[in-house]
């Protein structure tokens, strides 16, 4: 078996620590995704981010250069969370802390960066939204922040800065200057050429809604997406409970319910009476002792899938956050022996890119439940 971490982690960083211009000073790089999105898309947007500091860092081309810091962004109010208003987490609470600032950019908290900085400010916001292009290639074209409806909802003007939302309800957030921009089909990378030789003397930005800029499609996406590892506790937590719940070999499923059914992807998610004939005959096919299912399904769901198949087994436990308790989940997920998820669902597509990081085998990775058939469909397409 392959061991792509360690691939992933020794030979890119190779290229991305070595070979840099000698650094005097510190700038520190903002980000955040739009309101609404899932936490497994704004883990994704982790990669996009580092990407672009570690490019702003190598846009310099003459001595003495800035040496970018990463600011991770609290987590607070995510779509799909149901926590209480006030509810701040770092990345600590969910990450292997050491492990995100080994890759090659350094990488801070939120809490750090304000302790450093004195306030809830940066230098320069950048605001990025999407839109749709006459001509199909990819571009970005600056815009006038004060007609921007996407920028008005979440920002207030203030002379030449701003003071608005930050990181999904975790405050607010000044900034000196601002600038706005309309983008599509930009990787994020596009941004460090912009801004070093525009705002030589800046020293802080927020970049509001990265995700509007795709991530790297080399070698770069895993060498960053090998750095979002559970942190050691909640490992811990999955591995304790597969011990003593599940029995070897095991088959896991990720079954999403919830705007799948009716709204988001009706036309792919099948119903509980598909599912669970699925799981049957992949566990029989197979020949999987236990079935571990990780769903957003409620309790009646759950209850109709337990008289369908008696194996089945939920992690039930409230471990006082739906972050954590999503990546126990995915953990316990990522090293059964087999596993089949939801078609288009980003929580499926994490424990599948974590498998392939461990090495296994795509067969018994990337399988999908089909609409209408106990039978699986292939990798979906996006």
């Amino acid at each position: 078996m392959v061991n792509w971490v360690g691939f992933f982690l020794a030979v890119p960083l190779l290229a991305v620590v070595g070979n840099r211009p000698h650094t005097s000073s510190k700038a520190f790089l903002l980000y955040d995704a739009k309101i609404g999105e899932g936490f497994n898309l704004q883990k994704e947007i982790f990669i996009r981010a580092a990407w672009l500091a570690k490019s702003l860092t190598d846009e310099c081309k003459t001595e003495p250069c800035r040496e970018w810091s990463l600011v991770l962004p609290p987590w607070c109010q995510l779509a799909h969370w149901r926590v209480s208003e006030g509810t701040v987490r770092e990345w600590h609470h969910f990450f292997d802390i050491k492990l995100l600032k080994s890759g090659g950019v350094d990488v801070i908290e939120y809490s750090e960066y304000r302790r450093i900085r004195g306030s809830d400010s940066v230098d320069l916001l950048v605001h990025l939204e999407t839109f749709v292009p006459d001509e199909w290639k990819s571009q970005t074209h600056p815009i006038d922040c004060a007609q921007s409806r996407a920028f008005k909802r979440q920002f207030s003007e203030e002379g030449e800065g701003a003071v608005g939302i930050y990181s999904g309800y975790c405050g607010d957030i000044r900034a000196s200057l601002k600038h706005c921009f309309k983008t599509w089909g930009e990787t994020s990378d596009f941004l460090a050429p912009k801004l070093t030789h525009s705002f030589p003397d800046v020293k802080s930005i927020l970049v509001k809604h990265l995700d509007s800029a795709a991530g790297p499609y080399d070698i770069n996406y895993y060498t960053y997406r090998a750095l979002l590892l559970p942190s050691r506790r909640l490992r811990k937590t999955a591995e304790k409970f597969a011990k003593k719940f599940l029995r070897r070999p095991y088959l896991s499923a990720h079954v999403r319910r919830t705007d799948f059914v009716k709204h988001a992807h009706p036309e792919s998610t099948p119903s509980l009476s598909v599912v669970a004939k699925a799981l049957t005959t992949i566990s029989e096919k197979y020949r999987l002792r236990s079935i571990f299912v990780a769903t957003d399904a409620t309790e009646e769901e759950r209850q109709e899938l337990r008289k369908q198949n008696r194996r089945i087994v939920f992690f039930d436990q409230d471990l006082g956050h739906p972050g954590e308790n999503a990546l126990v989940e995915q953990w316990i997920a990522v090293f059964s022996n087999y596993f089949v998820g939801t078609q288009k669902s980003r929580f499926t597509l994490n424990i599948q890119e974590e498998r392939d990081l461990m090495g296994i085998h795509v067969d018994r990775t990337w399988n999908h439940f089909c609409k209408d058939t106990s039978t699986l469909c292939p990798k979906p397409n996006w």
